[in-house]
């Protein structure tokens, strides 16, 4: 995973990361049989008396089915 962006304050925390790598088992569903995948993905953290309170996750799942369903390499994302 490679960082992208990042944003923080006080009480939180966002980051944007850029993940490329080998999908050995099941992802979302589909199996990877090993294929390399490429997406985004954004992490969110809040902080309440010096601890992760709350953390939310998101990536570009259809990009991710898109890549493992296709016969051709890595295709790129937004």
């Amino acid at each position: 995973m490679v960082p992208t962006r990042r944003y923080y304050g006080e009480d939180f925390c966002v980051m944007e990361h850029q993940f490329t790598g080998p999908v050995p088992g099941t992802f979302l569903g589909v199996p990877g049989n090993g294929k390399r995948v490429s997406f985004r993905l954004l992490h969110v953290w809040e902080f309440r008396d010096g601890l992760i309170s709350r953390e939310n996750t998101w990536l570009d799942g259809g990009s991710i089915v898109a890549q493992l369903t296709s016969d051709e390499g890595i295709t790129a994302t937004a």
